[in-house]
């Protein structure tokens, strides 16, 4: 007697198709999504704190160099803040001079840059135009340069600085040693 046995494919069971994501796909990927949104966020906000407290360190390396370099040549120097840098002086055969010695120092892009100055020790000494002096005895005129990062334009297309808390400022006395801000 011979039975009759009904094909391989008949013994199999119906394959379902999957018509979407499972509940673990979505949250495997929401998983991966929120790992890159906060190693984004990690990255942007270290680079702009990493600009300024470069600029920082640049402007202490150039101020220290402007000292030296006042002290070697025993000559007055002058460094004049503008929005581009600092632009340092020389008093040579009694006049004020670009200096041949230093290159300016540039602000780095992006950044917002505020200092303050001795306008009234400017008249006095009758100096071409306001900055710090540097004396060949190592003595400087004290100061204090402040860097912010420059956020983008408002609604009324002028630009605007970052909060005070993004602030962070270069302090100085009269011997060019660094003070931490108050």
């Amino acid at each position: 007697m011979i039975l009759f046995s009904p094909p391989l494919r008949a013994r199999r069971p119906a394959i379902v198709k999957q018509a979407g994501f499972t509940l673990i796909e979505l949250m495997v990927v929401l998983v991966i999504i929120a790992v890159v949104t906060g190693v984004t966020v990690m990255s942007l906000t270290s680079n702009t704190q990493a600009k300024i407290n470069s600029q920082k360190s640049q402007l202490i390396s150039y101020l220290g160099l402007v000292r030296d370099q006042s002290t070697f040549d025993l000559k007055m120097y002058l460094l004049v803040p503008d929005q581009q840098g600092l632009i340092p002086y020389d008093f040579s055969r009694g006049k004020w001079q670009k200096s041949q010695k230093i290159k300016p120092l540039n602000w780095k892009e992006g950044l917002v840059v505020d200092w303050k100055l001795n306008k009234r020790f400017t008249q006095q000494q009758n100096l071409p135009k306001a900055g710090w002096v540097f004396w060949p005895n190592g003595e400087v005129l004290k100061g204090k340069v402040t860097f912010s990062l420059l956020e983008n334009s408002n609604s009324s297309g002028r630009k605007y600085k970052a909060d005070e808390a993004e602030q962070n400022s270069v302090i100085w006395n009269g011997l060019l040693q660094f003070e931490a801000e108050s």
